[in-house]
């Protein structure tokens, strides 16, 4: 039998948009829930930030207050093999902006006819699009390595209005792992991958 695990972040973004102008600031918080692990396989979501001096840290467990409307936040997401095997990784990014009493709000807005995300990610090189929903870690993770970066930053549109004052988004990462041993010559052949997760509230 496969072994196999599954990892769920919940990053939880927190908006507090200002009324007074039509592009104002609002505040940006997380949280994060990595848990379940299985035989051999154990793979762990680590997350950092990097600092206006060019130094490292771990993210901020009650995240960036402040933020502003079209800036850029770091946000470094990576997965780390602390289990006893080599394993394949795969990873995929959802998201969601809620009002203050829960209803969502448009992740793309228009202008004029023209689209834009409120939210943007970018997945970096070393991860493959699947097409599935999931992003592929080309390279075979060893015991006690840790991927490239999945992403580094989080982007907010300058042109969030004031019907997203007060409001948060989430931003879900699934990490999930399969053992490489006789289970395929690449990332996009291995099989066992664990059913999506329901996400936690």
């Amino acid at each position: 039998m496969k072994k196999k695990i599954l990892i769920l972040a919940v990053v939880a973004l927190c908006f507090a948009i200002s009324a007074s102008e039509s592009f104002a600031y609002y505040t940006y918080k997380e949280k994060v829930h990595n848990v379940i692990t299985s035989g051999g396989i154990d793979i762990e979501i680590n997350e950092s930030m990097r600092l206006p001096d060019g130094s490292y840290t771990d993210f901020p467990e009650e995240g960036i207050k402040n933020a502003e409307p079209g800036a850029t936040y770091s946000k470094i997401v990576k997965v780390e093999n602390v289990g006893e095997h080599p394993a394949w990784i795969r990873a995929k990014l959802e998201y969601e902006i809620l009002k203050p009493n829960g209803d969502p709000l448009p992740i793309v807005k228009y202008i004029g006819g023209d689209g834009f995300e409120v939210v943007s990610i970018d997945v970096l090189d070393g991860w493959i699009d699947g097409g599935d929903g999931y992003y592929y870690y080309t390279e075979p993770l060893e015991a006690g390595e840790t991927t490239s970066s999945l992403i580094e930053h989080v982007k907010f549109d300058y042109r969030m209005d004031n019907a997203y004052q007060g409001s948060t988004t989430n931003i879900i990462i699934y990490a999930q792992g399969v053992q490489t041993a006789n289970n395929g010559e690449t990332v996009m052949d291995a099989l066992g991958w664990p059913a999506d997760a329901i996400k936690g509230e």
